[in-house]
């Protein structure tokens, strides 16, 4: 699974960036000179691959460092002709010396970007740290939640649902990061997510971590009734688990003594519903794990 990064094309890096390439461009077509086509050329040429097909890597790591050298030189030879003052020997020295410093920042800086994308995790909590936004803190929860650390996935999920309530998965993240929570007692669980429903009536995602929840104190009753408000059409939001939640909405209606017919009705909508989404295997499977207890 590969993290996609979204970029804002206004920061003040971008827009210092396109102001020093249109100037050097200028320049470069003004004087007409070999030597500023050679370096240019070495400036642009690593970047171009990535540019015409752009990809999230721009101006993201190594990439940048043949840029950024080839961008130094062209600058070095205009100040070598065009300014008397460099033509001292101190002075050129000096240039020498800041532009090996210089170079050896990015250099730096560049590695630890580099490292940042030696996994998903470090992508976007870096990502979090320089840019962050709406879109990029939902990647990093769901990353945070592959790696099992559940309470700063909670703790990022609440500052996504203060920064855009309306962002299209924040019931999802937010209701299963609670649930894992290993620090929060159930019945906290229960008020926080009962507390979000009044804010999101219509959620699937908050209904059956909800249930769950309720179900775990042997509510077996309010689980179901909870699940039962879930529409066929709804059900489709689960996707891929799908299968495994049907197989404990059946496990709660035993529980709490539902009709069985009502229920089996409704599972023949949704396995029509979902068609490749449904697993009738997995189904089966965690129903008699949930039965042998």
């Amino acid at each position: 699974w590969s993290t996609p990064l979204y970029y804002y094309p206004g920061s003040l890096l971008n827009i210092f960036g396109v102001v020093i390439f249109s100037l050097c461009g200028w320049f470069v077509i003004r004087k007409k000179k070999s030597q500023y086509f050679v370096w240019a050329a070495f400036a642009l040429l690593p970047i171009l691959v990535i540019t015409i097909n752009l990809t999230v890597v721009f101006g993201s790591d190594t990439y940048i460092l043949n840029t950024v050298a080839g961008l130094y030189l062209c600058i070095a030879i205009v100040a070598k002709n065009y300014c008397a003052i460099f033509e001292k020997k101190n002075v050129r020295v000096l240039l020498i010396i800041f532009f090996v410093l210089l170079f050896g920042f990015f250099l730096r800086e560049s590695r630890e970007v580099s490292r940042a994308w030696e996994t998903d995790l470090l992508q976007t909590t870096r990502a979090v740290k320089i840019e962050p936004s709406p879109v990029v803190l939902s990647f990093h929860i769901q990353n945070l939640m592959r790696a099992n650390d559940y309470p700063a996935a909670f703790n990022f999920s609440q500052r996504l649902m203060e920064w855009d309530p309306n962002f299209k998965i924040i019931d999802q993240l937010y209701a299963s990061s609670l649930y894992r929570h290993p620090s929060i007692g159930r019945e906290e669980k229960i008020k926080l997510l009962e507390e979000q429903l009044k804010n999101y009536p219509k959620s699937p995602w908050i209904k059956y971590f909800l249930a769950s929840l309720y179900a775990a104190g042997e509510n077996f009753s309010d689980a179901a009734a909870l699940m039962e408000s879930i529409s066929a059409e709804e059900f489709g939001i689960f996707k891929a688990e799908s299968s495994v939640i049907a197989a404990e909405i059946s496990f709660f209606n035993q529980k709490a003594k539902v009709e069985k017919a009502k229920f089996e009705t409704k599972l023949d909508q949704i396995k029509t519903l979902l068609k490749k989404d449904w697993n009738e295997d997995l189904y089966q499977a965690r129903k008699r794990e949930l039965f042998a207890h």
